[in-house]
């Protein structure tokens, strides 16, 4: 894997053009795929893959192919016109392609290539157009074979394809890396049928890990690649993949993806970027899972960070602001929906870095009343933040039903985070996640 760090080669252009149709791509498309943008996004003569937008659908990247050499290229909307504003990464020495943009906005992961080696990579924003030289991603994650293409569950795993078991498995194949506070601690491949001898890549995983789209070139579709879907069936298995016919041609299909609103999927056919509205998965839903209008509930609960003194009402120490920043960090590929906090000053600072980077408001909670509060957010669904006490998180935990562990060390213990997943079904899974300053006892 390449130890050095690329310089990002910055190009600003000046063109500008309107939408064929005078839409923006954050409008509401059919069910009828249509093509993205044709002159600006979607050119005659180039090849287009993959493409990434910020949650508000004000700013696009995609990647280009050039011929001999990849790039990530980024737009931004203006009006009903789209200004092409820079070339992020790409040159015939370290090709660039691939790119997905955190929920946040702050964070954009692309491959980057260099000597026939693939490496996950992200760049972190830097002021207004502004961003940082690559990272790479540290192992497990990239390894000595070829990774690309990637996407994140709301609890930070990140999934992508890659060679690395070609001979055990006969190509590129599905692989989940399982984030464990502010670090990956391994990657597992997905089961079959997903993974098989034929070629899988281009996951998109929906945030909640309800179903996953990717491209395959097996058997029973259309063209060269086809872009499937399978839905999770509990306990870490999947539906057989179905291709999606309403999209799926002669041609080839791939790299799918979903804006975070869920509203819209993109995806690359013959070269250039379409798109469709993205209820027709719901139409390949197997019969044993039938559709709800109930929403799964995703739950993070903190203790407050570190406080100053001890008084009733204490402000965070200068540890404390450092751990809700981390916090922050750790929850940026959450897409975090509702913020809450009991009504003191040490847990409204610490929920406040993630209120912010999502831009919602605090939620004030009665904590002497958790079962109460248990159930408004079951009745909700979504995806929250709660911030309490040592003694309201692993309650307010239980009643969610998931595994409270050991007490919290009063004293000392501010880096324990839950996760609480209940499914539409009822189902119910916990994790406890460490992030931060570790605790020791």
């Amino acid at each position: 894997m390449p130890s050095i760090l690329i310089f990002l080669l910055f190009i600003t252009s000046s063109f500008s053009a309107t939408l064929e149709d005078g839409r923006s791509s954050c409008d509401t498309v059919g069910t009828a795929p249509e093509i993205v943008a044709p002159g600006t996004i979607s050119l005659n003569d180039r090849y287009e893959f993959g493409i990434t937008l910020s949650r508000d659908c004000n700013e696009l990247f995609i990647g280009v192919d050039h011929g001999q050499w990849l790039s990530v290229e980024q737009y931004v909307r203006e009006g009903d016109s789209w200004r092409h504003l820079q070339r992020i990464a790409g040159s015939e020495e370290a090709r660039a392609n691939d790119p997905y943009l955190t929920v946040d906005g702050s964070r954009l992961y692309f491959i980057l290539e260099r000597d026939n080696q693939r490496d996950i990579v992200y760049v972190e924003r830097e002021g207004e157009i502004g961003w940082s030289e690559p990272v790479f991603e540290a192992p497990p994650v990239n390894g000595p074979e070829n990774e690309f293409y990637i996407s994140f569950e709301r609890n930070g795993d990140l999934i992508f394809a890659s060679y690395r078991d070609a001979a055990g498995q006969g190509d590129y194949n599905l692989y989940r890396a399982r984030r464990q506070g502010d670090q990956y601690v391994e990657v597992v491949p997905f089961p079959r049928p997903i993974n098989t001898k034929w070629y899988e890549a281009d996951p998109f995983i929906d945030p909640d890990g309800e179903f996953l789209l990717f491209a395959s070139n097996r058997r029973g579709g259309k063209g060269r690649g086809d872009i499937y879907v399978s839905f999770h069936l509990g306990n870490e298995q999947w539906s057989e993949p179905v291709p999606i016919t309403s999209i799926n041609t002669e041609r080839h299909e791939l790299c799918p993806y979903i804006t975070a609103d869920g509203s819209t999927l993109y995806y690359t056919s013959d070269q250039d970027i379409y798109r469709v509205d993205a209820s027709i998965i719901e139409t390949y839903r197997p019969d044993e899972l039938p559709a709800t209008d109930k929403k799964p509930l995703k739950v993070f609960l903190v203790r407050h960070a570190e406080k100053v003194d001890q008084s009733r009402d204490s402000d965070l120490s200068e540890a404390g602001y450092q751990r809700a920043e981390s916090l922050a960090d750790v929850l940026r590929s959450a897409n975090i929906e509702h913020v809450h906090s009991s009504d003191y000053m040490r847990t409204r600072k610490t929920a406040s870095p993630v209120a912010e980077l999502f831009g919602v408001d605090v939620r004030l909670y009665d904590p002497r009343n958790l079962p109460a509060f248990a159930e408004q957010l079951k009745e909700e669904g979504g995806v929250h933040l709660v911030v309490g006490h040592s003694n309201t998180t692993p309650a307010l935990t239980e009643l969610f039903g998931g595994e409270p562990g050991e007490p919290i060390e009063e004293k000392n213990e501010y880096d324990r985070l839950y996760l609480v997943t209940i499914m539409a079904d009822g189902s119910v899974s916990s994790t406890l996640l460490r992030f931060g300053e570790k605790f020791i006892e």
